[in-house]
């Protein structure tokens, strides 16, 4: 398993009838934000240990390293949602 969360999303969008258009999207320009949300996230977690007077500290860190670990195994997901009128919406995270 990486470490590092998708770098790309590919976006399409479709109509049956209809080619549609196809969209890259640079994840990597958010993982400064996903590193902020991380830390805010530990922080709030041993906020929260703390002021519940427990002292099991190492599970805010587990915690923090299990919702960083599900967001890098999203790499190589494919969604596809379809509308009721023919659209088509896929995305995949490279």
């Amino acid at each position: 398993m990486s470490w590092f969360p998708p770098c790309w999303m590919r976006l399409r969008v479709s109509n049956e009838h209809a080619a549609g258009f196809g969209v890259w999207l640079p994840l990597f320009l958010l993982w400064p934000v996903w590193w902020l949300a991380l830390l805010v996230f530990l922080v709030a977690a041993l906020v929260a240990i703390a002021l519940s007077r427990s002292r099991n500290f190492r599970r805010a860190v587990a915690d923090t390293r299990e919702l960083h670990s599900f967001a890098s195994s999203l790499r190589g997901a494919q969604v596809e949602l379809r509308a009721a009128r023919g659209k088509h919406l896929r995305f995949s995270f490279v």
